[in-house]
């Protein structure tokens, strides 16, 4: 996995191995949620590491989903079809495959008072190192005066001798009076996230500031779903990743959460294909481990994004009192892995 690293060269531990949050008018550290390892994933790097031999099929668009007994056939919005003994929907939050199994109860929940701009920046050498500084991977700043949150990490450390080769991931966000500026323009966007950054010491104030004029800011529409039963059609249709649990990204468990799914998954294939084992029992086995799993992180990252935009109820969020470990094995040891968009 070092190759879908946002820093290759960077293994963090011990005390180190830390998400840091800060006092956004002061720079002062308020607190550090800890675990044994912490990295970040470039999505982009890891779609290329896991994509490689693999037939991937591009701007496919599921319109349709039929149980025709022993297979289940689809149908995609360009009229090609595909016939299955599985479908696995894992098409993100606002997942097709959600719906067909639960109608409306599957639509996920949009957070309409959530301003969240997130996008990515080069930077000159000496801007890139004072970015750079506090923590090599992530920092948070959350503003005691009401002026929300921004994030400041790596995304692609391309060269660790050359700082104008680092790309950077910057997130500002904070709650909408009125909702209207989730609404806003791209061009008005990148004005309100430097006016923001007026508001934040270094190193956040530098990365809204010295943001490029033609940058394009995109308007993530943040959405979360708890999971409940459904019928999986006797084991033929199932969930994964943000189709079966999309979260809030404040607590950084959907990747982990992903990755976990796609484990267990492929262990109840397996031991249909290889063991004979209905494919009903093993499919019902993995959602009866993933529901519960995946609806305690969504509730937790629900509870943490609304502490990270309170500085008085920071210090009782869920990332304060649980760290960055998985919620199913809060007694063991686990490893903290952030995505990179």
């Amino acid at each position: 996995m070092t190759e879908a690293r946002a820093d290759p060269y960077l293994d963090l531990t011990g005390d180190d191995a830390s998400m840091n949050y800060f006092n956004g008018k002061t720079g002062e550290l308020l607190f550090k949620a800890g675990n044994d390892f912490m990295t970040r994933i470039s999505r982009s790097k890891l779609r290329n590491l896991l994509s490689e031999g693999i037939n991937i099929k591009f701007n496919k668009a599921l319109v349709k989903v039929h149980d025709e007994g022993s297979t289940v056939r689809v149908a995609f919005e360009d009229g090609e079809e595909a016939v299955g003994n599985l479908l696995i929907g894992s098409e993100g939050g606002h997942s097709f495959t959600r719906e067909y199994l639960l109608g409306e109860a599957g639509i996920a929940h949009r957070r309409k008072d959530l301003v969240f701009f997130n996008f990515t920046q080069h930077y000159d050498a000496e801007t890139a190192l004072v970015l750079d500084s506090l923590h090599p991977l992530i920092k948070f700043a959350l503003h005691p005066d009401g002026h929300g949150m921004m994030v400041v990490a790596i995304q692609d450390r391309v060269d660790p001798a050359k700082p104008d080769t680092w790309l950077f991931q910057i997130v500002a966000s904070w709650l909408s009076s009125d909702g209207e500026e989730i609404n806003a323009k791209p061009e008005e966007r990148l004005k309100m996230v430097k006016e923001l950054a007026k508001h934040f010491p270094d190193p956040w104030r530098s990365a809204g500031l010295a943001a490029e004029e033609d940058t394009y800011i995109p308007q993530d529409h943040l959405s979360w779903w708890e999971p409940v039963p459904w019928n999986n059609h006797s084991g033929k249709v199932t969930l994964a990743g943000d189709a079966a649990h999309p979260m809030m990204p404040h607590r950084g468990q959907g990747l982990n959460n992903a990755l976990e799914d796609a484990v267990r998954l492929v262990d109840a294939v397996s031991r249909t294909a290889l063991n004979g084992e209905e494919l009903s029992k093993t499919i019902s086995r993995y959602e009866d481990e993933m529901i519960p799993r995946g609806g305690e992180e969504v509730r937790r990252s629900n509870q943490q994004c609304d502490a990270s935009l309170s500085f008085k109820s920071l210090t009782e969020s869920p990332l304060m009192k649980h760290g960055v470990q998985r919620v199913a094995q809060e007694e063991a040891t686990v490893r903290s892995v952030g995505v990179a968009a």
